[in-house]
């Protein structure tokens, strides 16, 4: 069976596999060859696969969304990291939460400072004599 793993920027993975396990939100799943036709969100974490030739690799991905359907299957993902050390790809998926963590931070940094401007225009206007 073959598996990709793409991102908007690249095809990251395009290898022929026999078997591929992936992080779901309410556990994992694991995909052979012939597996029936599936499609799940995919939580952030570590995808597992194993090369025909045997060779177990990983990649980190950043959640995103699996398709199963015809031997063929398919992770879409906004950020994916390859690697086969697994603690590397920790340090990679640790790095993506911390970025997205300061990115949802400042996002709610920005949101309370119009809230605020808009509250105090709207008062302005309700004042009688304004």
């Amino acid at each position: 069976m073959n598996l990709e793993v793409r991102t908007p920027e690249r095809l990251v993975i395009d290898a022929e596999v026999e078997a591929v396990n992936a992080p779901l939100p309410d556990g994992w799943i694991g995909i052979l060859s012939g597996h029936a036709p599936f499609q799940a969100r995919v939580r952030p974490g570590v995808i597992s696969y194993r090369l025909l030739e045997g060779e177990a690799q990983q990649v980190a991905v950043h959640g995103g969304f699996l398709s199963v359907q015809d031997d063929q299957v398919t992770v879409l993902t906004g950020v994916a990291r390859e690697g086969v050390d697994l603690e590397t790809l920790d340090e990679a998926i640790s790095h993506e939460e911390q970025q997205l963590e300061a990115m949802e931070e400042e996002a709610r940094r920005r949101f309370n400072q119009i809230y605020q401007k808009m509250t105090r225009s709207f008062s302005r206007e309700r004042r009688p004599g304004s």
